[in-house]
């Protein structure tokens, strides 16, 4: 009796870790914009557009004005780098063009603005109205844009223009498991690892009697 409870102890503590450990790796933070958004163009038509990962990793081109954003708010971060394209002919949309782009984690006390870089290569500051979950922008253009905050989220941090590096290794949104569930999850699975250790050799002297 004493050897099968022995056992099944070493076996449930091996599980525990190893779902400590599947938990830790699959918990999803999100992206900081949601992969659609909704607005009206100068005309006052609904529009809708697609919110998808820069096709550039090279965030070097915003440098210059995000580093003017910077020094007035030196909270501001870069959190996100995407393209945003037009669901459908963009032809037939008439800029300039008002969107609400979802945002994980803004509240009305925050700032934001997209930095849009133009068919031209120039670079444009837009302000964004932040809201409870939302920021939203008049674009006289679609195309590659960063967005820069005050939220401080680690989650969607792509960090300081150095060509994309930041973040994961891709150069894309950051990491897209949560550090803190990982960090904090070591130690746990490292208890649990040691017991069932300690676990493993009793149940093997009890076997070897």
């Amino acid at each position: 009796m004493k050897k099968c409870l022995v056992v099944l102890m070493v076996l449930v503590l091996a599980m525990g870790a190893f779902s400590l450990c599947a938990f830790a790796e699959d918990s999803p933070e999100g992206g900081l914009i949601s992969e659609t958004a909704t607005g009206v163009d100068a005309n006052g038509n609904n529009v809708q557009v697609k919110i998808v990962d820069a096709v550039s990793k090279d965030i070097t081109p915003f440098e210059k004005e995000f580093n003017k954003i910077k020094k007035k708010n030196g909270s501001m971060e870069i959190l996100d780098h995407v393209d945003i394209e037009a669901v459908g002919d963009v032809s037939l949309l008439t800029f300039p063009i008002t969107l609400t782009i979802p945002v994980s984690g803004a509240t009305v006390g925050t700032k934001g603005y997209f930095l849009l870089k133009k068919a031209d290569g120039t670079i444009v500051k837009i302000e964004a109205t932040m809201g409870n979950g939302t920021a939203t922008a008049t674009f006289p253009e679609l195309g590659e844009v960063v967005f820069v905050s005050d939220m401080r989220s680690k989650s969607s941090d792509i960090g300081e223009p150095d060509n994309g590096k930041k973040g994961d290794e891709s150069g894309k949104k950051g990491s897209k498991t949560s550090d803190k569930t990982g960090d904090n999850t070591v130690p746990f699975v490292a208890v649990i690892m040691i017991s069932s250790l300690a676990l493993g050799v009793s149940a093997k002297k009890l076997f070897a009697k």
